[in-house]
């Protein structure tokens, strides 16, 4: 019995730069973006989001470090 290996397997695979991920990524949305229905059913999706949700994506898209209370009855774990 054989068994096969892929290029990620055998450390051959092509890894990306930076550079060259962003590129990509890019190129990957701008071809998205050219399906308008797709973009519609997009932004029907986040319109349709509770506005709970979305003060969380943007507290977490700031950049800002949240700090989580412990729930009740919940013992901060201390760094001894």
């Amino acid at each position: 019995m054989s068994v096969e290996l892929d290029d990620h397997a055998l450390g051959v695979a092509h890894r990306f730069t930076s550079e060259e991920a962003k590129a990509a990524g890019r190129k990957g949305g701008a071809k998205v973006s050219l399906d308008r229905a797709h973009m519609a059913a997009i932004g029907r999706r986040g319109g349709k989001v509770s506005p709970s949700v979305q003060a969380q994506d943007v507290e977490s898209a700031s950049g800002d470090l949240a700090v989580e209370e412990p729930a009740r009855g919940e013992a901060e774990a201390h760094p001894c």
